[in-house]
């Protein structure tokens, strides 16, 4: 009489549920990895569009409008909401409502963000760090958000003549 096998043994059945469940926890780990990788990539790109915008607004002289200093005005636009509908503002209003707006907005898109503007030199969007030592002659914005911002900035963009 032949004595046939049927099945697997109890040691071959553990260990293809233990490859299996290596390879389970191994997908799972690449997948978070991939989505903080993917949170890290979408505030990037937002905070680096949003830093260009502001950018071609210095450049086409929005911030003059403002009255003081872009610095003092940047510091002070949280606390200046917007008094005006969009059709009907003089140009002081605007810009205001511009930079009130855009704060808004850079907040809405990356959240925890700290962002910095400052007279510096221009050679200091090379440089490290969120100190500027206001003898530049160039406007500069420093974003940066956690992990990383408490040392230094993310981004650094000169933004124009001071």
């Amino acid at each position: 009489m032949r004595i046939g096998r049927q099945g697997f043994s109890l040691v071959e059945t553990l260990v293809a549920l233990l490859i299996m469940s290596l390879a389970a926890m191994l997908l799972v780990r690449a997948s978070a990895a991939n989505a903080i990788a993917l949170a890290q990539t979408i505030k990037y790109a937002s905070a680096v569009r949003l830093a260009s915008e502001f950018s071609a607004w210095t450049h086409r002289d929005g911030h003059q409008a403002l009255g003081m200093p872009l610095d003092e005005a940047f510091a002070e636009s949280s606390a200046h909401p917007p008094d005006c509908d969009e059709g009907n503002c003089s140009a002081e209003q605007g810009a205001w409502h511009y930079l009130f707006r855009w704060r808004e907005r850079m907040s809405l898109d990356v959240p925890d963000v700290r962002v910095e503007l400052c007279i510096d030199d221009e050679l200091s969007v090379l440089s490290t760090g969120w100190t500027c030592d206001r003898q530049g002659n160039s406007w500069v914005m420093k974003i940066g958000w956690p992990p990383r911002s408490e040392a230094v900035p993310t981004i650094v963009i000169a933004l124009g003549a001071a």
